[in-house]
């Protein structure tokens, strides 16, 4: 059966590296569009010119418009669903989506832990300052609503091991998503068990997609990116020419407050919000297109964009903790209004940079290593992976 399979379509080994490259790089562009999303109350007040938060400049409305942190998650997940499936496409193997099944837990909490410690330890040596942030720039009831309790050593801990998984947020709150993302890997395991080889199988995704839309609504949506990764994987005419990249930019700029989107979501009575859909759509289609298209991969795979690819996970956990408090500090101390939401937004940034290199070759570089000896120790292996998939597949 595995003879039959046909190679991953990629002439040579610095191809094929490219290509694994780029899909990091592109998951680097969107960590760094999570990070200039929450930014927003910093760009808001840097573009006004009373010193105060407003969104009615002319610059913050197309900030808005291109920079969107939902848009990122789906890119999040929809790459998940493919690089977890690119090793498994090589071989058909049951053995690997048993590994990779109980690596995921130990892969992604060694960061998600070492996040909520670090939200902890800022709370002791700098402070959250997003209250008086929020005050000092005229009001933003987002930046003023984080941190608000007190976080303890030991909360850290649980919320770091468990706790986001159950959906608390209050130690960090971009970790909504890793509870979608270890839901979705198991979904995406158990349904290439059941179905990857099936004739049916886009009928069966389909069936899939619109049964957890319709009970879960907007997770139920994005668990379902993660089957559509998949979808390109096994699917390679599903992969798109560079020109799908204006409709792809295009849903990308959607958001719930847009025109457009209000008008559709008054006459159609869908079960996944409007922001949900178009930029899971556009992720689709972004992934295609840089899976089809060599130049654009060489474009992602450039060593500013592969050097984000490489520390994503980590600056995607840390960033918020490092925001609310040395960004919050330095926009209540950094002098006049403006001057100092440049300076927020450029401190946050490379807090943020720095914070999270370190955490990549230190303690994300430990989780790999960790959760494949744990796989390993419980599962035997007989099959032989593409050695570069797994490692791709590992960094997920």
């Amino acid at each position: 059966m595995c003879d039959k399979i046909p190679p991953l379509p990629y002439p040579n080994l610095r191809a094929f590296m490219r290509h694994i490259k780029g899909l990091d790089g592109l998951r680097g562009i969107a960590a760094l569009m999570v990070v200039l999303f929450h930014m927003d109350a910093f760009f808001g007040t840097a573009f006004s010119s009373t010193g105060q938060y407003t969104q009615a400049t002319t610059a913050w409305q197309i900030y808005r418009r291109l920079i969107d942190g939902n848009f990122s998650v789906a890119i999040f997940f929809m790459l998940s669903g493919y690089v977890l499936l690119a090793a498994y496409e090589k071989t058909l193997s049951a053995t690997y989506l048993t590994s990779s099944a109980i690596k995921r837990y130990f892969r992604l909490t060694p960061i998600v832990l070492a996040s909520c410690v670090a939200a902890f330890l800022l709370q002791g040596m700098v402070g959250f300052h997003n209250v008086e942030a929020a005050q000092a720039i005229g009001g933003h009831q987002w930046l003023a609503d984080e941190y608000r309790e007190p976080l303890s050593f030991f909360g850290a801990i649980k919320c770091g091991l468990i706790g986001a998984y159950e959906g608390n947020l209050a130690y960090n709150g971009p970790l909504w998503t890793i509870r979608l993302e270890l839901l979705g890997s198991f979904l995406l395991f158990g349904f290439a068990a059941l179905f990857y080889t099936a004739r049916h199988f886009p009928l069966y995704v389909a069936t899939a997609i619109c049964f957890m839309s319709a009970l879960w609504g907007d997770d139920g949506l994005y668990l379902s990116l993660f089957l559509l990764g998949g979808m390109l994987v096994k699917y390679q005419r599903l992969r798109l020419p560079l020109i799908w990249i204006i409709p792809a930019l295009v849903l990308a700029t959607e958001n719930q407050w847009t025109p457009e989107a209000l008008f559709v979501s008054s006459h159609l009575p869908l079960p996944v919000s409007i922001n949900a859909l178009c930029h899971g759509a556009a992720a689709f289609l972004i992934l295609a297109v840089t899976l089809k298209s060599d130049a654009f991969q060489r474009l992602l795979s450039i060593p500013p964009i592969a050097f984000l690819g490489r520390i994503s996970f980590a600056l995607y956990a840390f960033h918020l903790p490092i925001m609310m408090s040395i960004g919050a500090w330095v926009m209540v101390h950094g002098g006049a209004p403006r001057t100092a939401a440049v300076l927020a937004i450029l401190a946050t940034l490379a807090a943020s940079l720095i914070v999270a290199f370190f955490a990549s070759v230190t303690i994300d570089q430990w989780s790999q290593r960790i959760s494949g000896a744990i796989a390993k120790a419980l599962v035997r292996d007989d099959d032989k992976a593409s050695p570069s998939y797994t490692k791709a597949a590992a960094n997920q």
